[in-house]
């Protein structure tokens, strides 16, 4: 009932992202211990793809292969969704390997998807705006006005890409890659 009344609200005052607020809550269902600077990875996430994270195609390789083989163990699921309608999730490497999946598959998605992700800074802007909104209505643990200046200062930035709070990373071990489940799927068969 308290989460109707949520999306009923968040309808209401738009530009705000329902199906966004959604995903944000269901982060901190997952993942309780984030920062403002989780949250903005969040949503940068959502609106630019992996953009920052492809300088190269063999870079990339490395990387996933240095990562592949030092995941500790994690009950996780494979996929948790960071976009609305699943444009884009992580793909959790530790459940997406203990499945019996592919590397390979793993960073041709990720290389696909960087490389046809279309950056939209007026998207971002809507998700940001969706998690202001949820920290005025008390949905999420964070002053309102701390929210809406870090989204200044990283507008004025030009939204760079940043890394997992120490916190995030200390508490979840994070070891995914952001991709279109869709291009997963089909390099799947």
């Amino acid at each position: 009932m308290a989460f109707l009344m949520l999306l009923t609200t968040l309808a209401v005052a738009a530009p705000h992202d329902t199906s966004f607020a959604s995903i944000v809550l269901d982060e901190f269902r997952r993942h309780p211990i984030l920062t403002r600077v989780d949250l903005y990875k969040l949503a940068h996430q959502a609106a630019f793809g992996a953009e920052h994270s492809i300088p190269d195609s063999a870079n990339a390789a490395e990387w996933l292969a240095r990562e592949w083989g030092s995941l500790p163990d994690r009950p996780e699921a494979i996929y948790d969704t960071i976009a609305p309608g699943g444009a884009l999730v992580r793909l959790n490497l530790r459940a997406w390997r203990d499945g019996g999946g592919s590397r390979d598959v793993v960073l041709a998605a990720f290389l696909e998807t960087g490389r046809s992700f279309e950056r939209r800074p007026e998207v971002f802007e809507r998700y940001w705006a969706t998690i202001v909104e949820l920290a005025r209505l008390r949905r999420v643990p964070f002053d309102p006005a701390v929210l809406r200046r870090h989204g200044d200062t990283m507008r004025v930035r030009g939204y760079p890409a940043v890394s997992h709070s120490a916190e995030y990373r200390a508490a979840y071990q994070p070891a995914y890659r952001v991709v279109k489940p869709e291009i997963v799927q089909r390099l799947r068969h």
